[in-house]
């Protein structure tokens, strides 16, 4: 393990954003699922195990759903396909890959319009800690130290892969780019768990930062932060960002 505590999950869920917490009978809810490594193997098993969370029911009260619909969505040209439709037997297709060289090659097409100034949304609760504590201080050397040790979990676990990377050059060149701008709220993200039948607080940073300074190197490890989150408790959609250009 290292210095891992816990093992991180090769997987996390994408929930609408319209903060909708209780749903009446007959309503839909859509939410994505992104799958790391490995895990990518048993997407038919994930589709199962949905199927059969929906007998068992879920929330509070355990209250049974249907799965109708899952497909894969292509995010870089928009193309969808159908995986698994309610009444038909088996899983049409496996899932859509995005490589992270398809991710590098598309942050380099970005280094080329320049990348001095960037603009990241946090779009959900963000939780980083700082020196054991959880911050509202976004300093960009501690959003990239988080990520890094986040990448550097997937890839360990769940790729076989023990990068090799200059992690003490590349923190100290991230120590130089500069907070220049935010707009940043604490919010309280509350989470209940059926199996402790309670409610649990997992507050973080939501709103936007700018940052100014010799971004290019760092594009691909945001681009790929897109897809992975960054900070605690990602699986539950905590720590989504979205990066931006100036």
């Amino acid at each position: 393990m290292g210095k891992y505590d816990q093992v991180p999950r090769p997987y996390l869920f994408e929930v609408p954003q319209d903060k909708q917490t209780h749903y009446e009978a007959g309503d839909m809810l859509t939410f994505d699922l992104r799958l790391f490594g490995k895990a990518i193997d048993y997407a038919p098993l994930f589709v199962t195990t949905f199927k059969e969370l929906g007998r068992e029911g879920i929330g509070k009260g355990r209250k049974p759903y249907r799965l109708i619909h899952v497909e894969n969505r292509d995010e870089y040209n928009g193309k969808q396909r159908r995986v698994y439709m309610e009444h038909e037997s088996g899983i049409v297709h496996q899932p859509i890959v995005i490589t992270g060289k398809e991710i590098i090659e598309r942050a380099r097409t970005a280094e080329a319009s320049g990348t001095g100034k960037i603009m990241i949304f946090f779009e959900t609760p963000l939780r980083l800690k700082w020196k054991g504590k959880y911050t509202d201080d976004i300093q960009f050397h501690v959003l990239f130290r988080t990520l890094l040790r986040r990448m550097t979990g997937l890839l360990q676990f769940h790729h076989d892969v023990a990068p090799e990377w200059p992690i003490r050059e590349l923190v100290e060149r991230a120590e130089t780019v500069r907070l220049v701008a935010k707009k940043v709220k604490w919010l309280d993200y509350d989470r209940y768990s059926a199996r402790q039948d309670v409610k649990m607080k997992m507050g973080g940073v939501v709103g936007w930062a700018v940052y100014e300074g010799e971004l290019a190197e760092f594009l691909p490890w945001l681009k790929a932060a897109e897809r992975v989150h960054v900070g605690k408790n990602t699986a539950f959609d905590l720590g989504r960002i979205r990066v931006g250009g100036m």
